[in-house]
């Protein structure tokens, strides 16, 4: 099983959302843990 990557844009592992991006406030901030 692979490692979770946040902003790859694929929701994985404990990540609440993943859009790809590491810019906070945008809904989705850059640990993957939501807005």
């Amino acid at each position: 099983m692979k490692d979770a990557v946040c902003g790859n844009g694929v929701i994985e592992g404990n990540e609440v959302c993943d859009d790809n991006n590491a810019t906070n406030g945008d809904g989705c901030n850059n640990t993957c843990s939501g807005a």
